[in-house]
């Protein structure tokens, strides 16, 4: 369900416990973009709080998640009583702008299409990276998924997946993403 609007005022703060939330923009010619996916223990929303600026995305809630909500009256509270918040909140912010300084490079044509997977799945082997039985990294991301990630085509997708494969820095298996050379890639 929608959370909230790109456009909308910002009234509130939230903390995944658990499900997903996506972040989703569209460009003029209705083509989706998912600038941020957040999963249990991440925070969204503080920006407008922070400036007092509309929503810049629309928030996805997946059916399942359980959020925790900061109101803007109580961020206020946090922010002037808690210094440990604030340098949080700085630290979360400065965290998002690198990211974004990296997606810049990325969408500026200075990084070709294999270049640019290969950084987003170094940056989901963190951010959602999972660990199985014999404590293997691995990311559930669908090749859709990847491929509305990076405004591109599955068929792309596929095709830059299997360069990776054979280059040994990942492997497909089982509808998941192994990280073979997390360091190569």
């Amino acid at each position: 369900y929608l959370l909230y609007s790109q456009g909308d005022l910002p009234e509130a703060m939230y903390q995944l416990v658990s499900g997903e939330v996506q972040l989703c923009n569209y460009s003029v010619s209705g083509r989706e973009f998912n600038p941020g996916q957040f999963r249990a223990g991440d925070c969204f929303g503080e920006m407008g709080l922070i400036d007092g600026q509309p929503r810049v995305s629309h928030a996805i809630v997946s059916a399942d998640a359980v959020l925790r909500v900061l109101s803007l009256s109580d961020f206020g509270v946090l922010k002037r009583e808690c210094p440990e918040f604030t340098e949080r909140m700085l630290l979360i912010m400065c965290h998002r702008l690198r990211y974004l300084y990296l997606m810049t490079a990325e969408t500026s044509g200075l990084a070709n299409m294999n270049e640019r997977l290969a950084l987003n799945l170094y940056r989901l082997a963190f951010s959602r990276g999972e660990f199985d039985e014999h404590g293997e990294r691995y990311i559930r991301l669908s090749q859709e998924q990847l491929a509305t990630l990076l405004s591109t085509s599955r068929q792309t997708i596929n095709k830059e997946l299997q360069a990776l494969v054979k280059a040994g820095f990942i492997e497909l298996k089982y509808g998941k993403i192994y990280f073979s050379d997390l360091d190569g890639l």
